[in-house]
């Protein structure tokens, strides 16, 4: 399922505009790990001296795609659990936050909801929904919020609880593209890294 979401941005990143530009958010905490990615129209990185905050609007912002890695342990720390979740597209970004030419902070809505994937151990039976948001606050966190599905006839409808699950303070962004589409062996290069850390931190969980 990792593979999947790797192979739907690089389809999103070939499709890329001219004038846009692709960033990953990568982030790492304890209890989650993973990568999202943001497409904008690139005037908003020079636009006022290359600083700003810009509502989704404003810069065409598009949420492309997520993966997340989870990773569950018991009291002494023992993985006891993983799981994979992947989210699609979106517009439901407030605002981007542009500092020195560069984006630096993404305040979006709730993207979701996503079911786990490839679970073992104890998030093998795992059915509930999660959903994944960008903050501009408190040191610009990644939240991860579960919640409950009810069915109502022949719909279901799911709704996130009220806070987050887990959250994530070490947050980066990376420039992928420069205003056009990257050449596959470039392209070739990012997917492989982003492959190479997952693989790292499967490794390192299997230890």
């Amino acid at each position: 399922m990792f593979l999947g979401a790797v192979a739907s941005a690089a389809v999103a990143i070939f499709a890329v505009p001219a004038s846009a530009v692709v960033y990953s958010s990568g982030f790492d905490p304890l209890s989650f790990s993973g990568t999202g990615f943001f497409q904008f129209d690139n005037h908003c990185e020079t636009d006022n001296g290359g600083f700003g905050n810009y509502t989704q609007a404003e810069c065409n912002v598009i949420f492309l795609s997520a993966s997340v890695q989870m990773v569950d342990t018991d009291s002494l720390d023992n993985i006891i659990g993983t799981g994979d979740l992947n989210f699609g597209s979106s517009i439901l970004i407030d605002a981007i936050v542009i500092s020195g030419g560069l984006l630096v902070g993404v305040d979006s809505g709730l993207f979701g909801p996503a079911f786990i994937s490839s679970g073992s151990g104890s998030l093998s039976s795992n059915t509930d929904p999660w959903w994944i948001q960008w903050q501009t606050e408190l040191n610009d966190p990644v939240f991860l919020f579960t919640g409950s599905c009810n069915v109502d006839g022949e719909f279901e409808f799911c709704f996130p609880n009220g806070e987050p699950s887990a959250t994530a303070f070490n947050v980066t962004f990376t420039r992928l593209t420069d205003g056009v589409a990257p050449e596959p062996g470039t392209l070739g290069l990012i997917l492989g890294g982003v492959g190479a850390a997952w693989w790292a931190r499967r490794r390192k969980a299997a230890a």
